[in-house]
């Protein structure tokens, strides 16, 4: 089992700035960006035992920050060229599959759109997309590097600064307890189970913990979607109480 995490560099200047694309840093909102993801991580006890980084400046500096916040030594950042050289993205990038199989975690800070193909490939049925300083968490069910293969991953975890409002995360989860609850019922109910008045507490107990797991592995599209579904079904639900009402 390896465990490979995927982080798109933080915002750089504009590219309209008329610098170098190669040479773009990163802008105030990107290194506070960076300095929050790279503390986020540290609290999750995330540490690589190797750390890959494009050359160019904003990705390098990214990675200095995350180096920095996760107390890897900077001096050991592995620098490749090919990870710049983001438009060709026909097949994971060749520096992991060489990598000696000492490393169980490693860290790759690039660029997209290749961050993003690449995680779709690994992950099966996967839409991942990357914003800036985004971070995604794979577990490989490989035990050696040189088996990383299309459909190798499992998402772990998406995360990124930029958070919606915690009402949109509770009503997503309130929609996936409700959605948990009702599956679990039925299937006891499938098995001709009788569902207890202690039974349905520890299924509403258990559902509300599963929601709130699986709603933080979601990416912010996933999250919004859940919640608009949510809101638009209880608009619904009026709209018919208000035609009952007035059909009466």
């Amino acid at each position: 089992m390896k465990m490979l995490y995927f982080v798109r560099h933080a915002q750089a200047i504009p590219g309209e700035s008329g610098i170098n694309d190669f040479k773009r840093m990163l802008a105030p909102k990107g290194r506070e960006d960076a300095l929050t993801m790279g503390s986020r991580l540290a609290r999750k006890g995330i540490v690589p035992d190797l750390l890959i980084a494009s050359p160019a400046d904003r990705a390098l500096e990214t990675a200095h920050i995350f180096a920095e916040k996760l107390n890897y030594p900077i001096r050991r950042i592995l620098l490749r060229e090919e990870l710049y050289q983001t438009e060709n993205t026909t097949d994971l990038p060749q520096i992991l599959k060489e990598l000696p199989d000492t490393y169980q975690t490693v860290m790759l800070v690039g660029h997209e759109p290749a961050l993003s193909h690449w995680a779709n490939i690994l992950i099966p049925d996967s839409r991942t997309e990357f914003r800036t300083t985004s971070v995604v968490g794979i577990t490989l069910s490989v035990s050696t590097w040189q088996a990383l293969s299309a459909g190798t991953g499992a998402l772990r975890f998406c995360d990124f600064p930029m958070q919606p409002p915690s009402k949109i995360y509770k009503d997503a989860r309130t929609v996936m307890q409700k959605l948990t609850t009702m599956a679990m019922e039925d299937l006891l109910e499938q098995l001709e189970v009788g569902i207890s008045k202690p039974m349905r507490k520890i299924i509403k107990k258990t559902s509300k913990q599963f929601a709130k797991e699986l709603v933080n592995t979601f990416q912010i599209s996933t999250v919004e979607e859940l919640a608009l579904g949510q809101d638009e079904a209880q608009s619904e639900d009026h709209t018919k109480a208000e035609k009952t009402e007035e059909d009466r």
